[in-house]
């Protein structure tokens, strides 16, 4: 999960690169060559991908044969299983009341994340960053200390084995960061100090709730197609966030409406996690 703003902190700088230094190169604008650049290492990933890869118990090359033996086995005791009995497992799953509260929670934390990854360059603008290349390196900030922030809260989350509390308490305090970003519009360095704890507190959210669903799941054989549902109820976020914020742009002119919303959407998201009591957390 630390890849998201692992690749936010080294993205920012390289975009901001390449749109300034690479205008007019080949006679492309800079956002072509944007484009080009940041596509260059995941087509070449997925070059390396093909041809290192295997798609089946035979064909990985790391395996023993012990080890390929315990996979068919493990395979085929899953399919005596029946389709029947993981289609009253999955129907059973998808009529569970918490199952459609950690996908509100999800899709408030997704929405979240959207809106700083889409909206984080516009802000660090118009609190006084003209220039493409310094909104680049400053945007890598919150991106780098999010990644630590987010290993050291989720190790704290591990050692207390406690997920909703920590899951609304950063929901919480991004909301409030989020909120503040208005009030502190044009003072840039209170400003990367807010992104910065929206930053780490938003993006923490997401890996303590699939920690908590994964406890929530544990045992079920269905386990792999209720999280897939909780997942694509939640990443309609994806589609929401940049679409509202937009909008509430378009119409008011400022992020300020936008980012309130965000705020109320985060609010209620940890509102959601404080009610999913799971396991071991049903005491807390």
């Amino acid at each position: 999960m630390t890849g998201f703003p692992i690749a936010g902190m080294i993205g920012g700088p390289v975009s901001g690169w390449a749109m300034s230094r690479l205008a007019g190169v080949a006679g492309l604008a800079g956002w072509q060559w944007l484009y080009i650049v940041e596509a260059a290492p995941a087509v070449l990933l997925g070059i390396v991908t093909w041809f290192t890869l295997s798609d089946n118990i035979e064909r990985a090359k790391w395996l023993t044969e012990t080890e390929r033996d315990t996979l068919r086995q493990a395979l085929r005791d899953d399919a005596q299983e029946g389709n029947a009995e993981h289609a009253g497992q999955l129907r059973q799953v998808i009529a569970d009341p918490k199952v459609y509260l950690m996908s509100f929670a999800y899709f408030t934390f997704i929405c979240g994340t959207y809106a700083l990854s889409f909206w984080l360059p516009r802000v660090l603008k118009s609190a006084g960053a003209t220039s493409v290349e310094r909104i680049g390196w400053l945007s890598a900030i919150p991106y780098g200390i999010a990644a630590i922030g987010m290993v050291l809260i989720c190790r704290h989350s591990d050692r207390l084995l406690e997920r909703r509390w920590h899951g609304a308490l950063a929901a919480f305090a991004g909301a409030i960061a989020l909120s503040l970003l208005p009030l502190l519009a044009h003072d840039l360095t209170a400003t990367l100090v807010l992104l910065t704890i929206a930053a780490v507190t938003v993006f923490v959210t997401i890996p303590l709730l699939w920690s908590l669903a994964s406890d929530y799941f544990a045992g079920s054989s269905a386990a792999a197609p209720a999280i897939a549902f909780v997942n694509s109820l939640g990443l309609l976020g994806g589609f929401a966030s940049p679409f509202a914020m937009g909008w509430l742009k378009t119409l008011s002119g400022t992020l300020n409406s936008g980012l309130y919303l965000m705020t109320a959407l985060l609010a209620l998201g940890a509102c959601a996690m404080l009610c999913l009591r799971v396991g071991r957390q049903a005491s807390r």
